[in-house]
């Protein structure tokens, strides 16, 4: 588990040398993966969103997620609309959403035989409250920084 989250920040890191500071740890990146590698995921607190840091950034990890989480900031949509927007297949898609509903990212409603996906209403609170930055505890991520 500690070296999943080891690599989930190096990608993060890449991806914001690639498309500019979209995070930023606590502390240095060093530091910070030595402290998330010497924790158990039990260790780890929940921010005020209740949101495990781990679950989270492995969710947060890959681009094409980080894509959806903004498109759904703006407004529910289904998978076929997301997949639309992004030029990605909706089984791709439907794999992403899977991951960021369970980490605790997302939430679905079902209308008719649909399911709108959108980001839980506490976290769209904790980001509006602090100027479009979402924070984890252990890192931070720019939401106005995010990929396209």
């Amino acid at each position: 588990m500690a070296e999943g989250a080891a690599r989930t920040l190096g990608a993060l890191y890449a991806l914001s040398r690639k498309e500019g500071p979209i995070w930023g740890c606590v502390r240095d990146f060093a530091p910070c993966a030595r402290w998330l590698a010497c924790r158990t995921r039990l260790d780890i607190t929940k921010t005020m969103t209740g949101l495990d840091c781990i679950a989270a950034l492995k969710a947060l990890g890959e681009e094409t997620r980080l894509r959806i989480l903004r498109l759904l900031f703006k407004e529910p949509l289904s998978v076929n609309e997301i997949a639309e927007h992004l030029g990605v297949s909706q089984y791709n898609v439907s794999k992403h959403l899977r991951i960021m509903r369970e980490a605790g990212l997302l939430e679905t409603e079902k209308q008719g035989q649909q399911r709108l996906y959108s980001v839980v209403p506490e976290l769209k609170a904790q980001v509006a409250a602090n100027n479009n930055i979402l924070d984890l505890g252990c890192c931070t991520f720019r939401l106005d920084k995010l990929p396209k």
